[in-house]
């Protein structure tokens, strides 16, 4: 994605363990709602992540870091194949003592470009995975009581939505709501969908946000950062 949203990703493979790369699931999950606009509607765009969320998360050498206007993830995922397999597949590149892979999405592009060395015919790397979310523009939050909706615009013009919200025990936890809770809502129907993936035509007041949360609504956990793993509030990273 282009606009205010700028992504590094090196790799495509499987969700990390203890931190859930916020863009990443976004763009590659398997059931996404979008939405016609921002919500809630009558609430203002805040350019900047509160206080309250503020800090660095650190477990392994996985680290995510939220400050003022930008939300980072660095992550590590070790991988291994068979090196015959490396030699012939489709889905790499071995080159100069890195392998690289192939991503057939929307086009063909080379990712990755990680050392790997080799022990008896296993081919053993690790990936490095680098997510930046940036405040402005077409991405901001807009609150909801004491939580917040991070609402990210899309490619083609349609919205995403992230509640974040800090619980009693510390934790930063981001949720998505999901088709089938949308379709619990009465009379609530997409106005067009396609596999798993649903669009929505709907003005969400706060006090309609605040009725859906109250509810239960919003239970896909996307992000959680608990403060076991929290070591400060600044720290820069790569």
């Amino acid at each position: 994605m282009v606009i205010q949203i700028q992504t590094k990703i090196q790799v495509m493979l499987t969700k990390n363990l203890f931190l859930f790369g916020l863009l990443l699931l976004i763009l590659s999950s398997c059931n996404s709602v979008y939405f016609s606009e921002p919500q809630p509607v009558n609430s203002k765009n805040i350019y900047e992540f509160p206080s309250k969320y503020h800090g660095v998360w650190m477990e392994g050498e996985d680290t995510v870091v939220i400050s003022k206007n930008v939300y980072k993830s660095v992550s590590y995922r070790e991988g291994n194949l068979l090196k015959s397999f490396a030699d012939t597949s489709s889905n790499n590149v071995l080159a100069n003592g890195r392998i690289y892979f192939i991503q057939k999405e929307d086009r063909m592009k080379l990712t990755g470009g990680f050392p790997y060395v080799v022990r008896n015919d296993t081919l053993f790397y690790k990936n490095r995975e680098v997510i930046e979310v940036f405040l402005g523009g077409n991405t901001f939050l807009r609150k909801v009581a004491d939580k917040h909706v991070l609402n990210i615009k899309s490619d083609d013009l349609w919205w995403e939505l992230v509640l974040v919200e800090k619980t009693k025990d510390g934790s930063v936890i981001g949720r998505r709501i999901t088709n089938e809770e949308m379709e619990a809502i009465q009379g609530m129907k997409p106005i067009w969908s396609s596999e798993n993936v649903f669009y929505y035509d709907v003005k969400w007041l706060e006090h309609d946000l605040s009725g859906l949360i109250r509810r239960g609504f919003f239970n896909d956990t996307i992000i959680s950062l608990s403060p076991d793993s929290k070591i400060g509030k600044r720290r820069n990273i790569r």
